[in-house]
């Protein structure tokens, strides 16, 4: 029996181990939630955001900022 569309996608997503900056562990869904908030209120604020990344990721976060 075929998976339904993207529940392995699902299941590696919720596996993801995610923290708070005090080291308390969070679920994925809500840590995404609350990057998503920061970013937008920094945005919003005039802040900077700085995306970095090292060799296959440098292009990533090029991308990023670029889109951003």
């Amino acid at each position: 029996m075929k998976d339904k569309p993207f529940s392995r996608l699902s299941k590696l997503l919720s596996s993801i181990k995610t923290t708070t900056s005090g080291r308390k562990e969070i679920n994925f869904q809500d840590a995404v939630e609350s990057i998503s908030k920061l970013i937008l209120k920094t945005k919003k604020s005039g802040g900077k955001i700085m995306i970095i990344g090292n060799g296959g990721s440098a292009s990533i976060a090029s991308h990023i900022a670029l889109i951003y």
